[in-house]
């Protein structure tokens, strides 16, 4: 029997911006003060690991130390076995990876849509408008662009950019500690949400 420690959670455990953030920028700050590359956590990497059946951190540390050892004890004749590697063997478990990462942002994005609503139907034209254009081209800054002319054109993006015009030009009155205090309390809100 498992302690409440141990206990697999039944519904998925999202972490906010923030940690993510603090979690890379710490990383970041320790490891380049060793001369180490910057680095971030890798959505790709991480959603193979899990496809494969890693749950917890224990597959990260394990790896980390089994990465460690093959450097240490194998070095430069460790990089002619990884060469040795079929370039298909890794295209199977960078599409495993890929196909991870895709099916949870499609259920992400229909988690929240009703077919019935106009707001529903425009984000899903903006998605598939941006999906279609990153498939077909390759390039991700194109399918970016192609999303933000479809939201602009087709979706409410002309207003709120009017607006976003409209608010950057307004004066910026001192804020009170009281409307500082809401302002936080909101986002963290946002954050927990």
């Amino acid at each position: 029997r498992r302690s409440s420690r141990h206990k697999i959670s039944t519904d998925d455990d999202v972490l906010s911006r923030r940690e993510v953030a603090m979690s890379v920028g710490l990383l970041n700050s320790i490891f380049c003060l060793f001369g180490g590359m910057p680095n971030c956590h890798g959505a790709g990497g991480l959603a193979g690991q899990h496809r494969f059946g890693a749950r917890n951190g224990t597959s990260v540390i394990f790896l980390g130390i089994l990465k460690i050892t093959i450097a240490i004890f194998f070095g430069a004749s460790a990089l002619t076995f990884f060469e040795a590697i079929p370039s298909s063997i890794l295209g199977v478990l960078l599409a495993i990876a890929g196909a991870e990462l895709g099916l949870t942002g499609l259920l992400l994005t229909f988690k929240d849509i009703h077919v019935s609503s106009p707001d529903s139907k425009t984000k899903l034209f903006v998605l598939m408008c941006t999906t279609v254009v990153i498939v077909g081209t390759g390039k991700t800054q194109y399918g970016v662009l192609a999303g933000l002319v479809a939201y602009v054109f087709y979706g409410d993006g002309f207003e709120e950019y009017k607006k976003l015009l409209q608010w950057a030009r307004q004066p910026t009155p001192a804020a009170t500690s009281e409307e500082m205090e809401d302002v936080t309390t909101h986002i963290e809100a946002d954050e927990e949400d």
